[in-house]
């Protein structure tokens, strides 16, 4: 069994680069790197669900996959505070319908490949509790690192699309599927 997303990743270069840098920012004011971005195996990413899944090539098929999104972020970062009491940065966007239809997609493709498991971990955690932080709970974001600070985006527009990927340490984007 794999822990997999679906997830809107930047497609231009320059874009995974600043997300990169503003979590850098936030890593360095917060005195914490256990979640800084990199190239390597922790992508900018907008997650639009996790899931538990044993046929990664069934999810593969899925007619979402490679779908193009254009994702505005908005000038201030949002600092959201879990029940874990620790605090974490996100780069928030402009919530459209495209992004909230994409997210209803990805929830029916959650419901026809998770699998619940029994592991017990912080990253399962998130994965079997994601259904609560969708529908009308969902806040899509780039999630930037842990820290409570004040930093503020250029509001760029961000290409993006969406693709398969193997979930990292902190829910992050490890590997890319598809």
């Amino acid at each position: 069994m794999k822990e997999m997303s679906l997830v809107l990743l930047p497609v231009r270069e320059s874009d995974i680069d600043y997300l990169i840098s503003l979590s850098e920012r936030v890593n360095h004011q917060a005195l914490n790197d256990a979640l800084l971005l990199n190239k390597d195996h922790r992508l900018p990413h907008l997650t639009l669900t996790m899931l538990h899944a044993n046929a990664t090539h069934e999810l593969l098929h899925e007619s979402m996959i490679g779908k193009r999104e254009e994702v505005m972020l908005k000038p201030e970062t949002y600092t959201y505070t879990p029940s874990l009491n620790r605090h974490i940065q996100w780069a928030v966007p402009v919530v459209t319908s495209n992004i909230l239809t994409l997210h209803q997609k990805a929830m029916t493709v959650r419901k026809r490949h998770h699998v619940n498991t029994e592991i017990s971990n912080e990253k399962c955690g998130w994965i079997d509790r994601f259904k609560e932080h969708s529908g009308s709970q969902y806040q899509p974001h780039f999630t930037l690192g842990y820290g409570d600070c004040n930093i503020t985006t250029d509001g760029r527009t961000i290409p993006c699309e969406v693709a398969l990927a193997l979930l990292g340490q902190h829910c992050t984007v490890q590997q890319i599927i598809s």
